[in-house]
């Protein structure tokens, strides 16, 4: 029986030992579900039946009871061990799902833009005072707008907007209220005289709570004489 026993315990440890080394020599990668911390931990719980199976075929061998001791305290370690790198790959699992799902969201955002990009007519995202927070090509080449880097947004130019209805302003306000409106004759003005006449039409954005969040204003590319 002792033969037994000592035999499998050189089966365990040679086995542990073989499952250390693969286990350590397993490359990892921070998007996928082995991670670093993953590795370590698993080969941290194949070690400690490493060290346990080791110490045993070393008792068999050498007599003593500081190290039998010692064993029965690291063996408890091995479920622990287990159960965190179980954990770990999990939570990994998790971040490389997640990571998936936004490099989706991503590539649908900039599909959705180019797709609004190429768009003939100008597109315009209002705020509910009427400033500009998002233009597609058309509109920011019809209206002159530009990147303002320094605080972010679009750069307006110090134009004067007339919707029809409503008096002279810097921003697009008469386009915003509580309807769609279709055909609306906006005229838009620059200090240097030139003037720019749009038929605009809007769509009404609504928040989560129900109010207003914005407007979506579309119009034909005007034609120049």
């Amino acid at each position: 029986m002792d033969s037994l026993a000592s035999l499998g315990d050189v089966m365990g440890f040679v086995g542990f030992g073989a499952a250390l080394l693969v286990a350590i020599s397993i490359p990892t990668a921070e998007d996928g579900t082995f991670t670093n911390m993953t590795k370590w931990l698993m080969a941290a719980s194949f070690g400690v039946y490493f060290f346990v199976t080791g110490s045993e075929v070393f008792h068999s061998v050498f007599s003593g009871t500081l190290l039998q001791d010692l064993d029965d305290y690291v063996e408890v370690l091995f479920p622990v061990l287990v159960m965190l790198s179980v954990f770990a790959a999990y939570v990994a699992q998790q971040m490389s799902d997640l990571r998936r799902a936004q490099s989706a969201m991503t590539r649908s955002y900039r599909m959705m833009v180019d797709i609004v990009d190429a768009a003939p007519a100008g597109i315009l995202v209002l705020d509910v005072a009427g400033r500009v927070n998002f233009a597609n090509d058309t509109a920011r080449e019809v209206l002159d707008l530009s990147e303002d880097y320094r605080r972010g947004g679009l750069h307006t130019p110090e134009w004067t907007v007339t919707c029809a209805g409503s008096e002279p302003a810097a921003d697009f306000g008469g386009l915003v209220g509580e309807e769609a409106a279709e055909g609306v004759d906006v005229a838009v003005e620059w200090p240097n005289g030139w003037r720019v006449d749009l038929t605009v039409s809007t769509h009404l954005l609504s928040e989560r709570s129900g109010r207003l969040g914005g407007v979506v204003a579309t119009f034909e590319r005007p034609t120049r004489a």
